[in-house]
């Protein structure tokens, strides 16, 4: 059924998909995502107006280089992981991954790490 609905998917998602790439920022993440008994990795490409999804086998640079497709935005932001970062000019770290680990990027100053504590409840 999911293969029959392929093409209907590929057609909605290509505008989607351009109006990312046509952005000023592009924020990222993936997740683990059982297949079966398989473990693959649930993409997400967004920015304020539109989201991408894409299942991958992997985590890797590969699967943001294709969908990417040679396109590279000013900003960019995601967490830490190394298949996810170099992919702008900028790129901003996730606030909420700094929180959970309790460390405090140099690039923020204490009354901005205040507040992103506060946000994450700990202060």
């Amino acid at each position: 059924m999911l293969k029959a609905a392929a093409p209907a998917f590929a057609a909605q998602g290509a505008p989607i998909r351009q109006r990312l790439l046509s952005g000023t920022v592009i924020g990222s993440d993936a997740t683990r995502f059982r297949v079966g008994k398989d473990k693959w990795w649930l993409w997400v490409f967004q920015n304020p107006d539109s989201c991408y999804f894409i299942m991958a086998p992997g985590r890797g640079k590969d699967v943001v280089a294709q969908f990417l497709g040679g396109v590279r935005p000013p900003a960019w932001g995601s967490d830490r992981l190394g298949s996810q970062v170099g992919w702008a000019d900028k790129h901003q770290a996730c606030l909420a991954h700094y929180a959970d680990l309790r460390v405090m990027p140099t690039s923020l100053s204490q009354s901005a790490w205040t507040a992103v504590i506060a946000a994450a409840g700990a202060a």
